[in-house]
């Protein structure tokens, strides 16, 4: 079966406007398609096409390269399979104009001598053609014009290879089975589609619990203990002075069933008072402020901002819409993978995000047995605010212990089994068990996620921020004001602090996150500037190419062309 005329050309243009290069596709469809006018073809050597394959898989090398290191892995994936038409240029071109139908692809792998391999003479067209399908497929397979385009191409392909000496009704007949299949293939690529997003919805939802997500509003007992597992950076730091130790995401009012929801949940736009800043505390006199900088790498358009605690004002060129809801937690919406946001706060910090609701007094009616039980035990608890909180800080340091693997009895232990029998677990038991336990004494509390800093970088100035360091506690009003209480024995900062159960990988990784950090810093936001060095580096290589060959092809007897 031989393609159509131009069929190779039309697919590049099908290809370009389907994934927004449709300049690139017109500029592949005139090279690739002008053989059909230009009549010279020339004899490549099996030294030339070392040479071409060889510089093809520096061009795929360097390819993917960049673009892993200036985007996340999922999204990497998705541009290095767009680009492709792109990266096999070299090949289909030398395919093209050469004087034989098929080339020998071979490559040399650094040997000087010999290919170290090859394979037999094939036709590349074939493959290109594929290789561009393929990627339109990666952009656009779930949109039905796909599939019937497909279809177009299929009956094309049919109708210039059928046999001139049979019937037109067997052509119709193939075309209608084309059809059919086309329409089958499309009722099960969409069930496909609909599998994968079900299949790999847990594991979006494990992203998106690992960056506090708030369109739940809700966390369950235990997401923390999953994150902390990990010790891959959240967020990088700069900062002139030592930063503040808690940075606040979320919080919640009211608990139920081992999980913590947010009653006022509603985000509403929150105004800037200038070019990308925005006011968030009142103006006082006299007062003392720091600032950080964080960077932090976006799961999607709109994201939870982890933020230090007495914060004045918060600016970043790459948010385009900054939300609060009346907990005070902010979330950003922005079009870039990595933000970078100012972060003013006042030097001595303290939560203040409003007056409490009687939603922070509730307390669940089957825990109020082990609350009245464990109060009976404390003698402080009766007292004022401060000896109450002390005496639980002193409670679960002399009693208890922090561990991220729990042992459970009777599957998942409740704050009841934590507090009554199993006295160990991690931060969210302690910090839930508190909230209620304050409670039951008639103080405001919140459950708080967020995280701890408390590690610098190896690498340069900045101050790095795990997933380990994923972190809960508890905002109290006492005496008019809202503080931070965390119960957590202390042990569990050590615990977490440091390197990995494997420090020489883990410090291997942080070297590679900081040189992709700084390539993605360098290219943050501006997508022009990505494109433009992604092709200029494409057209140097290509071009060193052309220019190697035909040096060696005027030095050839004429002889060796036709």
């Amino acid at each position: 079966m031989k393609l159509p005329p131009y069929f190779i050309g039309l697919a590049l243009l099908f290809w370009g406007y389907t994934t927004g290069y449709l300049v690139a596709g017109i500029i592949l469809a005139v090279i690739l398609e002008s053989h059909q006018f230009i009549r010279k073809r020339w004899k490549f050597s099996l030294d030339d096409l070392i040479k071409i394959a060889d510089l093809n898989s520096i061009i795929l090398l360097a390819v993917v390269s960049f673009v892993v290191l200036t985007h996340d892995i999922q999204p990497a994936l998705t541009i290095v399979m767009t680009l492709l038409p792109m990266v096999f240029l070299p090949i289909i071109a030398a395919q093209v104009y050469h004087t034989e139908e098929k080339i020998i692809i071979a490559t040399k792998l650094g040997q000087k001598k010999k290919p170290a391999f090859s394979h037999k003479p094939m036709n590349f067209r074939y493959v290109y053609l594929g290789i561009v399908l393929l990627s339109t497929a990666s952009v656009s397979l779930a949109e039905g014009y796909f599939i019937y385009s497909l279809f177009g191409f299929v009956i094309w392909g049919l109708y210039q290879n059928r046999n001139r000496s049979q019937r037109p009704i067997l052509f119709i007949f193939s075309a209608v089975l084309v059809l059919s299949l086309t329409v089958l293939i499309k009722r099960d690529v969409d069930r496909t589609l609909d599998w994968m997003k079900s299949g790999f919805s847990g594991l979006l939802d494990q992203n998106a619990k690992q960056s506090f997500n708030p369109f739940k509003y809700s966390t369950a007992i235990g997401t923390l203990e999953e994150i902390k597992q990990s010790g891959k950076i959240r967020l990088r730091i700069d900062s002139s002075v030592p930063p503040p130790f808690y940075l606040k995401a979320a919080s919640y009012d009211s608990y139920a069933a081992g999980n913590w929801l947010n009653s006022r949940s509603r985000f509403s736009p929150f105004q800037a008072t200038k070019h990308n800043t925005w006011r968030l505390g009142q103006e006082t006199t006299g007062e003392l402020t720091d600032n950080i900088v964080i960077e932090m790498a976006m799961n999607g358009s709109l994201s939870v901002l982890p933020v230090p605690y007495g914060l004045k004002s918060l600016s970043g060129d790459e948010i385009l819409q900054l939300q609060k809801n009346p907990s005070g937690v902010l979330q950003a919406k922005t079009d870039t993978g990595l933000l970078i946001y100012r972060c003013d706060y006042m030097e001595k910090p303290a939560p203040h995000h409003g007056e409490p609701t009687p939603t922070e007094l509730k307390l669940p009616e089957n825990e109020k047995g082990w609350i009245h039980r464990t109060l009976l035990k404390l003698k402080d608890a009766s007292q004022s605010p401060e000896k109450a909180v002390l005496a639980l800080k002193t409670m679960f340091n002399r009693h208890f212990r922090y561990a991220l693997s729990i042992r459970r009895p009777q599957g998942n232990p409740d704050l009841k089994s934590f507090m009554l029998q199993i006295k160990s677990g991690h931060c969210e038991y302690f910090a839930s068990a508190t909230a209620l336990l304050l409670r039951g004494i008639n103080i405001p509390t919140r459950y708080v996620t967020g995280y701890v800093v408390d590690e610098k970088s190896p690498f340069g100035s900045q101050y790095l921020v795990r997933a380990r360091h994923a972190h809960a506690w508890v905002e109290a009003r006492i005496e008019g004001k809202w503080k931070i209480i965390d119960t957590t024995p202390s042990e569990w900062l050590q615990r977490h602090s440091g390197s990995g159960s494997d420090p020489i990988l883990e410090r291997i990784g942080d070297l590679i996150s900081y040189i992709k950090n700084r390539i993605r810093r360098f290219f943050k936001g501006d997508k022009s500037r990505r494109n433009r060095f992604l092709f200029i580096a494409l057209f140097a290589l290509i071009l060193t190419l052309v220019i190697k060959v035909a040096i060696r092809l005027k030095k050839n007897p004429p002889s060796n062309r036709e």
